[in-house]
């Protein structure tokens, strides 16, 4: 009984679908002026028809006075001698009237026609472009919905579709070449921390693919105990790739960046009265990992760095009773930075 009902409701539904008046389509008036070849005045009308009816209007001959008008498209004709026509447009809906020439120099005379309806379809689509403008003057008469549609797919939807993938594809900051310095702070969990800085140049080889050069000093934080006080300095110089995740319209940028670090690392002891003081020194090398957000300030950049690094080779300070401090364990790091681009 209960599956009876809903056959029956379905097909009411069906029924009164069917029984429902369609809108009617608005109608484009075409106009053909001047002396035209009977097949290309068929070619034409043909082919700007079929552009009109996928978007839901109707062409119609402008001699037949038809209602329902919306716009009316006049062409004049092309000929051998001038392969050229002007088309404009009498916009009913905006009260506007706009016109264009359409040179047919280069396109072979078999195509003709594709090229007349694609300009007249084009600057139909610049009349109407009007109506998705939020303070455009009103409208001459209420825009049927099909021609609101036809704005919808044809003009905001491209719009659209263009700032998405602009903001979703990053974009190469220009110039790609930048020179700048950076202030630093690294933590090793063998208990060594430094501080220091470093001059930058980086290079960007693709649209997201950076290289970027580091040089400069560190000097480590005394670390004190019973039997003296360990000093520490240290030079060495990065190198590695930087990728480019984000790149929005707005200025800030997000980068990752992975690098190999290496230098020479000294430490130097001042030992209490009763103890020995011994220096020592040499190379260390590091791996690093980490992000970096950049703000763009004209054809400057200010940006801040957080990241974890592994020791490849350490070094640590001794004393005849163990490690003191050393260049050992987990890195955590963190950069600010200034930059500034030099090459276009």
């Amino acid at each position: 009984m209960a599956t009876a009902l809903a056959i029956h409701a379905i097909a009411g539904a069906v029924a009164s679908a069917q029984d429902a008046p369609l809108e009617p389509a608005p109608r484009v008036e075409l106009g053909l002026e001047g002396e035209w070849p009977d097949a290309l005045r068929l070619a034409v009308r043909a082919d700007l028809d079929a552009a009109l009816r996928a978007q839901g209007l109707e062409l119609v001959h402008a001699e037949d006075g038809a209602e329902r008008v919306v716009a009316t498209v006049r062409v004049t004709a092309p000929s051998d001698g001038a392969p050229a026509c002007l088309v404009r447009i009498d916009d009913v809906i905006t009260g506007k009237h706009v016109e264009r020439a359409i040179d047919l120099t280069r396109v072979p005379s078999d195509g003709w026609s594709v090229a007349i309806a694609a300009g007249a379809d084009e600057l139909l689509r610049a009349s109407w472009a009007e109506l998705a403008i939020a303070d455009a003057p009103p409208p001459a008469i209420e825009p049927p919905p099909a021609v609101e549609a036809y704005v919808e797919q044809r003009v905001v939807a491209p719009i659209v579709d263009e700032r998405l993938a602009a903001a979703l594809s990053p974009t190469l900051p220009r110039p790609a070449l930048s020179l700048g310095a950076r202030g630093a702070v690294e933590g090793y969990l063998g208990g060594l921390t430094l501080v220091g800085g470093d001059l930058t140049v980086r290079l960007y080889l693709a649209e997201r693919v950076g290289l970027e050069l580091g040089l400069g000093a560190r000097v480590g934080l005394d670390e004190e105990s019973a039997r003296g006080v360990v000093r520490s300095w240290m030079l060495g110089g990065e190198l590695g790739p930087v990728f480019l995740l984000v790149s929005a319209p707005s200025p800030v940028r997000l980068e990752a960046f992975v690098v190999a670090r290496a230098g020479w690392l000294s430490f130097e002891a001042d030992a209490n009265g009763g103890s020995l003081a011994r220096d020592d020194a040499g190379a260390v090398v590091m791996a690093r990992a980490g992000l970096r957000a950049a703000l763009a300030i004209d054809r400057s950049e200010l940006g801040v760095a957080l990241g974890l690094g592994v020791p490849i080779l350490g070094r640590e300070a001794r004393d005849d009773r163990g490690v003191v401090v050393g260049l050992t364990g987990l890195e955590i790091h963190a950069a600010l930075s200034f930059a500034l681009e030099v090459l276009p």
